[in-house]
């Protein structure tokens, strides 16, 4: 019966990527675990910005965790933040053993391959927050969203074009700018609360 409550899972290999890759990343990556509910995907920062988010993310119901890198994420934090995420997460889960998926790091390519996986991508860009609409209103409807945030300097406009053109919806948290760990906590409360509603994946 337990089983049977447990969030469907699909597991989706990632390969050299042919083109858009930030120098380190080529090469194989783990599965990336994409499971129902709500998925982040963070831009590489500093190590502990970085494991603060992921238990932001846990904490909220967020389902999986993705890293990757963007432009101006600093360079070489991409695979060395892993491992310390990993030993973070290890530590989250002894507390509440809830199915929670950790992957990366994708080069910006390889994420834009996962958005067919989703119902709704939304993509916090704050050169967007006038008219776009808001995290939870893209989300509305779905039962599988994924919630994309860049590092600390935010996206170059060519990274948030290219994302929106593979699908993504530039998405607005409010007229300020927020930080990274402040972004995290109104976009997974957003997306988590919208797909939580009564309808949600109708």
């Amino acid at each position: 019966m337990a089983d049977e409550q447990q969030p469907a899972r699909r597991h989706m290999q990632i390969h050299k990527p042919a083109s858009l890759v930030k120098p380190g990343l080529a090469g194989e990556f783990d599965p990336v675990e994409v499971a129902d509910g709500v998925t982040l995907a963070l831009a590489v920062s500093d190590p502990d910005r970085m494991e603060a988010c992921l238990a932001e993310a846990f904490e909220r119901g967020v389902s999986s965790f993705v890293v990757f890198a963007s432009e101006r994420s600093p360079q070489g934090l991409a695979f060395t933040v892993m491992p310390r995420l990993e030993k973070a997460l290890a530590e989250l889960s002894q507390k509440d053993g809830r199915p929670f998926a950790l992957s990366g790091p994708l080069s910006l390519f390889d994420l834009t391959e996962l958005f067919g996986e989703f119902g709704a991508v939304a993509l916090c860009w704050e050169e967007a927050r006038r008219l776009a609409p808001k995290v939870g209103q893209v989300m509305d409807g779905a039962s599988r969203g994924l919630v994309v945030i860049g590092p600390v300097d935010g996206f170059d406009r060519a990274e948030a074009e290219a994302l929106t053109s593979m699908g993504a919806t530039a998405a607005t948290l409010g007229p300020k700018v927020l930080d990274v760990e402040d972004a995290v906590s109104q976009a997974v409360d957003q997306a988590v609360g919208a797909l939580a509603r009564p309808g949600s994946g109708a």
